[in-house]
């Protein structure tokens, strides 16, 4: 590995609740992660499915679990899914079989590189979902996580604030001289005048 072994891990998820990942390294270069080699398609579906000792993820397969529409569609319900996973029944909710699918990427890229951020694009809103899917990734370790960033130039507008604070901040000072110089004058009128 190199000293400079870091990358910001994207997540893009469509509007037809298909997924990308794809790195940003230190160099600024951009590379798309597929989870299976013969991937033709930049977007995969959302899928998941188990095999006896297999966990085989983005495919499309009679036995897959399409949990993902549920979940951006009522993330206030937390369903369960029946899985059978080496001979063990389990019920999970969307939030673990997400992980499990992340975790397929994550293992691509923890050989090679350090994620620091997380950055997820996904076409909804709802601030549930998105506690939801920050937890699923917390648990499986990835930090920083943040989901549709504001795509708005806030510089120009922090320099504004900057600027009324300070002015508000004259203000005040300014208020205050003012303010201290009347209370001043006004206890000079009222003290009687001694010969």
């Amino acid at each position: 590995m190199t000293q400079n072994n870091h990358c910001t891990l994207l997540i893009d998820i469509n509007k037809h609740n298909n997924i990308k990942c794809s790195i940003i390294d230190s160099e600024n270069k951009e590379q798309q992660i597929k989870i299976n080699e013969n991937q033709q398609d930049e977007y995969s579906p959302i899928s998941i499915a188990f095999d006896m000792n297999e966990i085989i993820v983005n495919e499309q397969r009679e036995d897959a679990i399409n949990f993902f529409n549920d979940w951006i569609e009522h993330p206030e319900e937390f369903k369960e899914y029946e899985i059978n996973y080496q001979n063990k029944q389990y019920s999970v909710i969307s939030e673990v079989l997400f992980a499990l699918i992340m975790n397929q990427y994550i293992s691509k890229i923890e050989k090679q590189y350090i994620i620091e951020e997380t950055i997820i694009t996904i076409p909804t809103t709802n601030s549930f979902l998105y506690q939801r899917i920050t937890t699923s990734l917390e648990s499986i370790g990835l930090k920083n996580i943040i989901i549709n960033p504001l795509n708005y130039e806030y510089q120009i507008q922090g320099e504004m604030l900057q600027e009324i604070l300070e002015k508000y901040k004259e203000y005040n000072k300014y208020k205050s001289l003012l303010e201290k110089t009347q209370q001043q004058e006004l206890n000079d009128n009222t003290q009687p005048l001694n010969e």
